[in-house]
């Protein structure tokens, strides 16, 4: 099924909708675990790549919907492994929706999609991250003074070259030939925010915000469905961790999971005595990886000795997770057995930028706007609309739902006496925020292990 198909079984039947999905050039990085190779280059064995995805949905023009997600995928010939990693980065929706959409059926959707991705699709042409470029003597190069610049675009022009491409295809790019069977990890970190990819779009008062507890139950959901769906119950490991909170506690969320296999811990490493700096991968704003990069400026020699069990209890005493509210770390590890249906994303469907300069620059169209009020969402939608028109074949995809089941994104409790329905809820939906947010007993983390509520203000 390609991505229109996917999302049109789970929007509201007789409506439209507007999907786009940017891709950056699949290209090699450095290692997950890099903090130890100081000349910065990857290792001759392992090879990285990554490749961004960014989708954003809209309704009657205007944006409401955005997700972030990164692939990466790890080749290491010595030890004969090979890894597709999913690493979610952020999810996030603002409320200037005027139709009933469950943001878990989609979210649902655009994950199956983007794990039906052969991942040999991503290393076909792999952007080098270090281009032999010896041979060019007549490069412009940031170094280049303008003088010589000049002077070479006025040799091209001559020579008809002016408005080829200067470098040989082979020596930007190289083709990756993978036969090992590749295991899939998804991660994420989950830290509620009042937004993550909408600036200022809290102070719509539409806008779903989840607390921490409830974002832990929402992903954890949706992970859990993806596992059941496509992955192996044999050989699957999947796990939570909250820095700081007692394992019992922790259990507590796998009471309503499909997949009964769910642990507490972590995918990265079953040794406690493992050295954090060679298990813990370093995410795009992710607390773990910034904790290790703090540690390696400040204090190289005793992150050369941390332990993993060590790097845990340090980490739970970080500020991202001292601020009173449910911060987790979700991890699957396993054999992904349902076929690659897709061998190459359609380019109807997927618009695939030339540089990672201009892929940034058209998500900036997005997450660069002003959510406070409705007219950031429309203004959105036509930025990006009018953008690609001008640059790109590929228009902003039109969906039409078929879906005929009722979201219920409002659902009942005790603070929302305005609920349709009292006793029905529905799996993957985003509850509203409760009339009376200064009665609500959020539960918060305490370095002692114990689980403390805090007393209604009255």
């Amino acid at each position: 099924m390609t991505l229109r198909e996917r999302l049109a079984a789970v929007l509201p039947e007789g409506e439209q909708f507007n999907v786009v999905q940017l891709q950056s050039i699949p290209a090699e990085c450095l290692p997950l675990t890099s903090l130890q190779n100081t000349d910065k280059t990857a290792s001759v064995e392992t090879k990285t790549v990554n490749t961004q995805h960014f989708f954003t949905l809209s309704h009657n023009e205007k944006v409401f919907y955005a997700l972030e997600l990164i692939i990466y995928i790890v080749i290491d010939e010595k030890n004969g492994t090979a890894e597709r990693i999913v690493f979610i980065s952020k999810a996030d929706t603002n409320g200037y929706c005027d139709a009933k959409v469950s943001i878990g059926q989609v979210t649902q959707s655009i994950l199956d999609y983007i794990l039906a991705i052969d991942p040999k699709y991503y290393l076909k042409r792999v952007k080098k991250m270090h281009p032999d470029l010896g041979g060019y003597s007549d490069l412009i190069t940031p170094t280049t003074t303008t003088k010589r610049a000049l002077q070479i675009l006025s040799e091209r022009c001559k020579n008809g070259q002016y408005n080829k491409s200067y470098i040989k295809e082979e020596d930007l790019f190289l083709s990756i030939n993978c036969q090992l069977p590749i295991k899939t990890k998804i991660a994420l970190f989950t830290r509620p925010e009042p937004q993550y990819l909408f600036p200022d779009s809290s102070k719509n008062p539409k806008k779903h915000i989840l607390s921490g507890d409830q974002l832990l139950k929402w992903w954890l959901s949706i992970i859990d469905t993806l596992i059941v769906r496509h992955f192996s119950t044999a050989d699957t490991k999947a796990t939570v961790q909250i820095p700081g909170e007692d394992k019992s506690i922790i259990k507590h969320y796998f009471r309503n999971t499909s997949f009964k296999n769910w642990e507490v811990g972590n995918i990265m490493s079953n040794n406690p005595n493992d050295l954090a700096i060679n298990k813990i991968p370093i995410y795009p704003d992710d607390p773990k990886g910034r904790f290790l990069e703090e540690l390696q400026e400040d204090a190289p020699k005793r992150l050369e000795k941390m332990k993993i069990l060590s790097f845990w209890v340090e980490l739970q005493a970080r500020q991202e997770f001292r601020l009173g509210v449910v911060v987790s770390v979700i991890g699957v590890f396993g054999s992904y057995i349902s076929p690659y249906s897709i061998k190459n994303p359609s380019s109807e469907d997927t618009v695939i930028p030339r540089s990672l300069k201009i892929y940034n620059s058209i998500k900036h169209y997005i997450t660069a706007e002003d959510y406070s009020t409705v007219r950031g969402a429309s203004e959105a939608h036509r930025n990006i609309r009018d953008f690609l028109k001008l640059y790109y074949l590929p228009q902003i995809i039109c969906i039409e739902g078929s879906s005929q089941e009722n979201p219920h994104l409002i659902t009942a409790s005790p603070n929302n006496p305005n609920s349709n329905n009292p006793t029905k809820t529905t799996k993957n939906t985003i509850r509203v925020k409760p009339n009376h947010p200064e009665k609500r007993v959020p539960v918060i983390n305490n370095l002692n292990n114990l689980l403390v509520r805090k007393k209604p203000r009255i």
